[in-house]
């Protein structure tokens, strides 16, 4: 029988729906009890005219970058929704393994960037391949602003394109609320600062002190710098933070931390 580190615990996956499995997957195989309870949810732009003006204008940009595996979806949904294509020419940069292997789903060669996960090393990586030129920046509608704003510094001409929106989803709530209540909960699980964001608000309009109080008691594990710093700022216990920001690394960050407090 394959060894379950995880066995007895319950263990709440925040990511939205259509991703949860990547990471309720190996937590359910380490043995963990998973609570799937999305806190947030995507609808792309398709129809934005910002966004059809820069899918016309795709020949006029020397490089693409897409820092998420999300931003690539919905890039290519806008790609197919209006019939455009990529020269095979352009450049395109991806943050993370994650992010390379959906650009490479989609048929293009990506330029993988080193998971830094900070804008300061993911602006070094690319400046250290090129200098000045045009970059298209596909992201979310509300995203940080410190990685175009250092390539922009450093003499890059970047466009951002809000290709989708991060929107607030209600299920998640109504899946949490009898667990809270019920003490049932032994680590809650962050990938974005948006799920937190998301997740705090829930139980603080209108107020719920006691879920509050409950969700403040619980360990969180969380995927990179930012995600935990916006989790600590909202009250959150994070317990677990891998030194690599990836969905594998946060899975065996969270078996070595309950197996040291066995």
């Amino acid at each position: 029988m394959a060894e379950q580190p995880l066995g007895g615990m319950t263990i709440v996956v925040t990511r939205a729906r259509p991703q949860a499995p990547a990471l309720a997957r190996p937590l359910e195989e380490a043995g963990a009890r998973v609570v799937v309870a999305p806190m947030i949810e995507f609808r792309p732009r398709d129809d934005s005219p910002e966004v059809q003006d820069a899918l016309a204008r795709l020949p006029e940009y020397d490089a693409l970058l897409f820092t998420s595996a999300n931003a690539v979806t919905f890039f290519q949904r806008a790609l197919q929704r209006w019939g455009e294509s990529l020269d095979p020419a352009m450049e395109i940069y991806a943050i993370g393994p994650a992010t390379a292997r959906r650009v490479e789903d989609c048929g293009w060669q990506p330029m993988p960037l080193p998971a830094a996960y900070r804008a300061e090393g993911v602006a070094e990586a690319i400046l250290s391949r090129r200098r000045g030129g045009r970059l298209l920046l596909p992201r979310a509608a509300r995203a940080r602003e410190i990685l175009p704003e250092r390539l922009t510094e450093a003499g890059i001409e970047v466009t951002i394109l809000p290709i989708y929106e991060t929107r607030p989803a209600r299920e998640g709530k109504e899946i949490l609320h009898p667990l809270l209540w019920q003490g049932r909960i032994d680590l809650l699980t962050f990938t974005s600062g948006s799920a937190v964001t998301s997740l705090a608000e829930a139980f603080r309009n209108p107020p719920d002190p006691q879920a509050l109080a409950a969700l403040w008691r619980t360990p969180a594990a969380c995927l990179g710098p930012v995600t935990a710093q916006v989790a600590r700022r909202n009250g959150f216990h994070v317990s677990v933070e891998p030194g690599e920001a990836t969905i594998p690394a946060l899975v065996d960050a969270i078996v070595e931390t309950h197996r040291r407090k066995r």
